[in-house]
C-alpha cells in the first residue's frame, strides 16, 4: 500500500502537543538557570511524562595521559560526584514534584554533543533540549550542529528567553515539513492557559527576470506574484489546518536578497515573537527551505526566544 505522507501529516491536526521523553543537556554552571527556569515553565504548560537531564564533562579529557595513574580514577570519581550533586540540587529547585513528571539526571565524561545525541537515541526521546549562551559554545554545543544532527524534535533555549508564550511564529514554505511545524505550533497553543497569537510567515521572492518576458512593470508583476503566493498560502492552510484557519494570522514578506534567515529573524524581532517553530527542511518552487541556509541562520542570530525545530 502506498504511504500517503500528506495524509500522515493531516492526522495530527487536532492533537495537543505533548512530550513523552525529553532529554536536556545541562552545563553544570550558573548558565543552567535560564534553561531550567524556562523548561519548568514550558512543561507547566506542555504535558511531559519524563525528563532526563544529562551533563557531559570534558575536564578530564585534558589529562588522558594520566589515566593509568592510581589517583586518576579516584580524582575523577570525586570530581564527577561533586558536579553531579550540584546538578541534582539545581534540578530539584525547579522540579521539586516528581508525581507529574519523572525526573532523572546523569553525568558522563566525553564529547557533549555525542553524549547528548546518544542519550536521546537510547531513551527514544521525542524532544532534545539545549541552552544557548551568547558569544560562547554553550554546553560545548553549537545550536546549528545540534539542530542538524538530532533525530527528534529539538528545542533551543537562548539565555535571555522570557517565560512566556504570547506570540508564536511559524515560517512556512508550503511543504509538508513546514505543515508539521505549523501543526506542532497549534498543538502548543491548545495547551496554553491563555491562547497565543499564531503567525504563519511565508517569505517570497520574484522569479529571475531573465527567465521571463515581462510586459508589465516590476511593481505590477510583484503584485501578481503576491496574489499567487497568497492563493497557495490559503490552499496550504485548508489542506493541513482546515479547522484552525481562523486562529492563524497569515503574513507574506517579500525578499530581494538571499538572506532568508535574516528576513525571518528580523520579522520575529519586529513583531515581538517569543516562541518560534520551524520545520527542519522543506522545498517549494518559490523558496528552498534548507536547514543549512535558513534554520541555522535563524539560530545563529536569535538570542531572545526559544526555537522548536520539528522533524
Amino acid at each position: 500500500m502506498k504511504n500517503d505522507s500528506a495524509t500522515l501529516v493531516k492526522k495530527s491536526i487536532n492533537a495537543p502537543y505533548e512530550i513523552t521523553q525529553a532529554v536536556i543537556g545541562v552545563e553544570a554552571s550558573k548558565t543552567d538557570k535560564s534553561i531550567l527556569k524556562y523548561f519548568n515553565f514550558f512543561t507547566t504548560n506542555i504535558p511531559t511524562s519524563s525528563a532526563f537531564f544529562i551533563h557531559a564533562e570534558t575536564f578530564f579529557k585534558k589529562f588522558e595521559e594520566l589515566k593509568t595513574e592510581d589517583f586518576y580514577q579516584d580524582e575523577m570519581t570525586f570530581f564527577n560526584s561533586q558536579i553531579e550533586n550540584g546538578i541534582k540540587e539545581d534540578i530539584e529547585k525547579y522540579f521539586p514534584q516528581k508525581d507529574k513528571m519523572y525526573v532523572e539526571s546523569d553525568l558522563k565524561n566525553g564529547d557533549p554533543l555525542e553524549i547528548l545525541l546518544d542519550t536521546a537515541e537510547d531513551l527514544n526521546a521525542d524532544l532534545v533540549v539545549i541552552g544557548q549562551k551568547k558569544g560562547t559554545k554553550h554546553h560545548g554545543i553549537l545550536a546549528k550542529n545540534f539542530a542538524r544532527k538530532t533525530k527528534g524534535n529539538a528545542l533551543v533555549i537562548p539565555e535571555k528567553s522570557k517565560c512566556k508564550i504570547t506570540t508564536i511564529l511559524v515560517p512556512v514554505d508550503f511543504s509538508e515539513n513546514s505543515a508539521r511545524a505549523l501543526q506542532a505550533a497549534i498543538g502548543i497553543q491548545k495547551q496554553l492557559k491563555k491562547p497565543a497569537k499564531l503567525i504563519a510567515l511565508n517569505v517570497f521572492e520574484l522569479p529571475n527576470f531573465s527567465s521571463f518576458r515581462i510586459t508589465k512593470s516590476r511593481s505590477k508583476f510583484k503584485s501578481k506574484i503576491k496574489e499567487q503566493v497568497k492563493s497557495s498560502f490559503i490552499n496550504f492552510l485548508k489542506k493541513y489546518t482546515p479547522e484552525e484557519m481562523d486562529q492563524i494570522e497569515m503574513q507574506l514578506l517579500f525578499k530581494d536578497s538571499s538572506n532568508l534567515g535574516g528576513y525571518i529573524y528580523s520579522f520575529a524581532a519586529n513583531h515581538k515573537v517569543d516562541f518560534m517553530v520551524m520545520g527542519a527542511k522543506g522545498h517549494s518552487k518559490l523558496e528552498l527551505f534548507l536547514m543549512g541556509s535558513v534554520t541555522e541562520k535563524v539560530l545563529s542570530l536569535n538570542q531572545s526566544f526559544p526555537t522548536l525545530i520539528v522533524k
